[in-house]
């Protein structure tokens, strides 16, 4: 082949690490037509959201350890917070979860998960492992609703430290939950900053200029031949 495109820059150094002589770059595996994303009134929210198919080991994991040792020190100091869970292929492992702080709504439409979004406060992403860009991550940037996730949530996302929390203990995990919860002036600092950051490095503007640059010329547009 001609190149090969990895989609975080992470990947890409583990692979020329290994095979130096490739040709490899990286390219956003996500791309937006514009930056526009939804209003957020702090008043108006309520409760924390998780995103995953439950086909998948590490969303089960996230949520068993979520549910077990990080909610129940969010509950102690925000009684009637409560977590929707949503994803396809709930197993009994997470259908079990269910209680008086945790909804499981298994699988959503997009329209259906848009209503979700636009009613959430915090996006909790807890993996512990997995590998590569997560695409709930930067889907719930795009929807506009501040994330607190874990290294493992945040790997190969440029610049994350811009717009979101990290946390990879329980205590402390619960503790950002709860800061954000009750600091609209510190979420907003983190969301003051989606904008610029999804235009930086999600931005179809990008993609193109990268396809161009390796395929085409400024006269002939190879990301729509090519999309």
């Amino acid at each position: 082949v001609d190149i090969i495109y990895y989609p975080s820059q992470v990947e890409v150094e583990e692979v020329r690490s290994k095979n130096p002589s490739k040709r490899i770059r990286a390219i956003p595996l996500y791309t937006l037509a514009s930056a526009k994303i939804p209003d957020y009134n702090f008043s108006s929210r309520s409760g924390l959201l998780f995103v995953g198919g439950f086909n998948h080991p590490p969303n089960i994991d996230a949520m068993i350890w979520f549910v077990n040792e990080i909610l129940p020190q969010v509950v102690e100091k925000i009684p009637d917070i409560c977590l929707y869970i949503v994803g396809s292929n709930t197993s009994k492992s997470i259908e079990s979860l269910k209680g008086p702080h945790v909804e499981v709504l298994g699988f959503l439409s997009d329209a259906e998960l848009a209503v979700r979004y636009s009613l959430i406060k915090i996006v909790v992403v807890p993996l512990r492992f997995g590998a590569g860009v997560k695409g709930k991550v930067i889907e719930s940037v795009q929807h506009n609703v501040p994330i607190v996730t874990t290294s493992i949530g945040v790997e190969g996302i440029p610049m994350w430290d811009q717009v979101m929390e990290v946390a990879d203990d329980s205590v402390e995990f619960a503790e950002k939950i709860i800061q954000l919860y009750k600091n609209p002036r510190k979420l907003k600092s983190l969301m003051d900053n989606y904008p610029k950051w999804l235009l930086s490095n999600f931005d179809k503007g990008i993609a193109k200029k990268i396809l161009l640059e390796d395929f085409g010329s400024p006269e002939k547009d190879v990301y729509s031949v090519h999309s």
